[in-house]
């Protein structure tokens, strides 16, 4: 249920600050094989010297007249700051898909890795959307919180997410790739606990996953170790919604770390149905020791949070000419009301009838 306008209060309790890392102007990730040596040092052979060759050239002429010039360095612009973050994310840590961990960078396989905030810069507020920054992934959301389709490159499939696999800290959170209307993202929020998330495609995902073999995303959590220090912040927008959301990771004796966040929400969501349509929050806490060459984190997540549910809407098709259903406009309209906020269905399983509330 994203809001059309959201303004965000921000408090720190710490901060530090750091300058940009230079942008490298000359082509840096071709593959490396055969015969040419760039003045740096890379050396590529093969096909790969004669493309990095032509590749060096066109740069360094292209480069060149820039150099020559001593005008006073301008401020950086919003594709350039992209840049820079992009070339610190090939620097980032990688425990998902391998025995030992490693850099984006040196990874042998496909990994996609965001850090708290490209997350934030991303302006994706599920955790199906936030999918979309890997290729081949294809999110197909409900307009909410849940019963998202994930959709993987090569792999066919019509609902829920097969092929998929959601983990906090490498541990799956369910067993079951794909249960009906409840498929793993809608298990999990984007909060301020999560240091990054690493997105895997097929290859070791489904030895390091849970036997999903199309792919697997990995949120690592914050520590009171690696994230010292607070936020708290407050956001309201459009559809009557608000959210709170704060994080603390603070140091409890030598060798001892900890860390306590997550949020709370209201919305009316982007069909009103009369009633609140999200309801609900998230706390996540972590105990990280230190051991002889290693540590050991315990960590904890609760999540209870409801969320309407869109489904599909009546139109008529005049021989492909589409045209409101009477009495239910399909921009604005919704099933969900205080009219039928509390009914009364059949129980298939125990027989009899049951009550059940829209609004949970």
């Amino acid at each position: 249920m994203t809001p059309d306008n959201t303004v965000t209060c921000h408090h720190f309790n710490s901060s530090s600050g750091s300058s940009a890392p230079a942008i490298r102007t000359t082509p840096t990730l071709l593959p490396a094989r055969l015969g040419h040596r760039r003045p740096d040092g890379v050396q590529f052979h093969g096909v790969a010297a004669i493309v990095a060759a032509i590749l060096g050239t066109a740069a360094s002429l292209a480069v060149a007249p820039a150099h020559a010039a001593t005008a006073p360095t301008a401020p950086q612009t919003q594709s350039n700051l992209s840049s820079a973050q992009t070339s610190q994310t090939l620097k980032e840590v990688v425990v998902t898909a391998t025995a030992l961990k490693t850099t984006q960078l040196n990874a042998s396989y496909n990994v996609v890795v965001a850090n708290y905030h490209l997350i934030q810069d991303s302006g994706n507020y599920s955790t199906a959307g936030l999918l979309k920054l890997a290729p081949g992934i294809w999110p197909e959301t409900s307009g909410g919180q849940t019963g998202a389709n994930v959709e993987i490159a090569g792999y066919p499939s019509s609902s829920d997410t097969p092929f998929f696999s959601t983990m906090i800290e490498g541990m799956p959170v369910y067993g079951t790739s794909s249960v009906a209307y409840e498929e793993s993202t809608s298990l999990f929020r984007i909060d301020d606990t999560i240091k990054n998330v690493q997105i895997v495609q097929g290859g070791p995902s489904v030895i390091f996953g849970d036997g999903v073999f199309g792919g697997a995303a990995n949120f690592v959590l914050k520590n009171g170790q690696s994230n010292p220090g607070g936020r708290m912040s407050m956001t309201y927008g459009t559809q009557g919604m608000w959210r709170l959301d704060g994080y603390d990771g603070f140091k409890i004796a030598d060798g001892w770390y900890g860390s306590v966040g997550g949020y709370y929400r209201v919305s009316n969501g982007v069909r009103n149905s009369q009633f609140p349509a999200i309801r609900g929050g998230q706390f996540t806490a972590t105990l990280k020791h230190d051991i002889h060459d290693g540590s050991v984190l315990a960590w904890a997540r609760f999540l209870d949070e409801s969320d309407q549910f869109i489904t599909d809407y009546p139109l008529i098709d005049n021989n492909g000419s589409y045209s409101a259903y009477p009495g239910f406009n399909p921009l604005t309209g919704t099933y969900n009301g205080l009219d039928n906020q509390i009914i009364t269905i059949p129980n298939q399983v125990t027989g009899g009838f049951q009550t059940a509330n829209l609004a949970n």
